[in-house]
């Protein structure tokens, strides 16, 4: 099936996490022999108004997937978005280190770890194992998430070390 090609009798709906509908067609994404560091198995064919977007959560055949935006169809007026379908290998709890200032002194009081979301889907892949300067090795990760992440934030128990922001997702390093 040729994702440019627009036949509504291969739409499906489709659920979002959250329980919003959405109507698309669903194809195998080959990259055309193009180097990725992080490659979507599927892609998702949605009309521009559909209530899917980069940073859902999408359940398809059992399984979830976090979608990252990829490509607007772009002869004259969009009618067609195309969303890349990251795999979902776990959920956690997204912990973020907060500041508290003193109001007479401005000066900070103390930390403490704010949660920002629960059950926020991500997907994991191990990058390989550091070793510092004392022989411990330790793992390292790359980590795909529809939630704003930022280094020094928690997603499970994985600790944010590096993060950036394409296709309207979250591409992290974690340990």
């Amino acid at each position: 099936m040729n994702l440019s090609v627009g036949d509504p009798r291969l739409e499906m709906t489709l659920t979002l996490s959250d329980g919003r509908r959405t109507r698309g067609t669903v194809d195998v994404n080959t990259p055309g022999g193009q180097r990725q560091e992080v490659i979507a198995p599927y892609m998702l064919r949605v009309n521009r108004r559909a209530a899917a977007h980069a940073a859902d959560v999408l359940i398809y055949e059992g399984a979830r997937y976090i979608l990252g935006d990829d490509v607007t169809e772009a002869s004259g007026a969009p009618q067609f978005r195309v969303l890349r379908m990251f795999t979902s290998t776990g959920r956690g709890d997204w912990k973020r280190t907060v500041t508290t200032t003193d109001p007479v002194s401005g000066l900070p009081k103390g930390t403490s770890l704010s949660t920002l979301g629960t059950s926020v889907d991500f997907g994991l892949w191990r990058l390989g194992a550091i070793t510092d300067a004392f022989a411990a090795s330790t793992s390292k990760y790359s980590l795909i998430s529809g939630a704003t992440l930022q280094v020094g934030d928690q997603i499970g128990s994985y600790t944010v070390t590096y993060a950036e922001q394409h296709y309207g997702i979250t591409l992290a390093e974690v340990k």
